[in-house]
């Protein structure tokens, strides 16, 4: 869900969002490189990683602050940070404290990660606010689906199921072992085609009839084979409101942050004054003004 470049974790590092316009450095003045009459501070550092990208100092800066004027609840971003910490410890246990320390101690790697849920919460109400034209857009159903490799074996499902017999239970009849899960199936899903257009305007329920998907393939004498797979599919669920948080998950990976930011810096106006700082933000940002 989430496109953060390094650059940016640095810049989070480094920064605090102050009540006034100015975007601050914590202990500026603390040197990290020094040798003979040569000092580098942090101030220095954040000065060069400003320069070589603006965008994201300015981006983490607004990021903050769009997530007060939404009223992002930050106690339970805190409560989610705790607990990604504490998983943390179990998986490195004695390497914990070199972790920690190769992405610059605790507390940096601490505001990264709340960086990285915040910006969760925010594309979570973007969702939220566009609920309408993503579901058109995505057209989203919650379903299980088993394949069988014969129409009589799928047949012999669809029939138990008919007879009273649940989904599940019907798949452990047929012997699979591995009882197909709940998912959240959408217009772009990496299946079938046929399987896509089922889906499209398929009943709450199982199917009558097995879903046919015929895959070809060509063997090394250039002969095309037909493989026919059967599908019985169980449609649970078609509205999102029911399902908001799977379908969310689901379509995250697929919205371009870029659109999430645009439509947050034109709902507050984000006014630049800058000419290089608009310049270097408005080429990547059309509700920059």
């Amino acid at each position: 869900m989430k496109k953060i470049l390094a650059v940016l974790f640095a810049l989070v590092l480094l920064a605090g969002c102050g009540s006034n316009a100015q975007t601050m450095v914590s202990d500026p003045d603390t040197v990290i490189i020094s040798g003979n009459d040569i000092t580098y501070t942090k101030q220095d550092l954040f000065n060069d990683l400003k320069k070589n990208d603006v965008t994201s100092v300015i981006r983490a800066d607004l990021t903050n602050r769009i997530a007060g004027f939404e009223e992002i609840d930050m106690d339970e971003v805190t409560t989610k940070v705790n607990d990604y910490f504490e998983e943390l410890k179990t998986q490195y246990a004695d390497s914990y404290d070199s972790m920690l320390s190769y992405y610059g101690g605790e507390e940096s790697f601490r505001k990264t990660i709340e960086s990285s849920y915040t910006l969760d919460a925010l594309l979570k109400k973007y969702c939220d606010y566009n609920l309408d034209s993503l579901v058109s857009e995505y057209t989203p159903v919650l379903a299980k689906m088993q394949s069988f490799s014969t129409q009589e074996e799928a047949q012999a499902m669809i029939d138990n199921i008919q007879n009273g017999m649940s989904f599940d239970d019907a798949c452990t009849e047929a012997g699979i072992t591995t009882l197909p899960t709940e998912t959240v199936y959408l217009s772009t899903s990496d299946i079938d085609t046929q399987l896509i257009d089922y889906l499209s305007d398929s009943a709450v329920g199982v199917s009558e009839y097995p879903v046919v998907v015929l895959t070809d393939s060509t063997n090394d004498n250039g002969e095309v084979a037909t493989t026919e797979t059967y599908y019985v599919i169980e449609t649970i669920n078609r509205d999102v409101e029911e399902f908001k948080d799977e379908f969310y998950s689901a379509i995250g990976s697929e919205i371009d942050t870029t659109d999430v930011f645009n439509y947050y810096f034109n709902k507050y106006n984000i006014e630049v004054y800058d000419q290089d700082v608009y310049e270097a933000l408005s080429s990547q940002y059309e509700g920059i003004n």
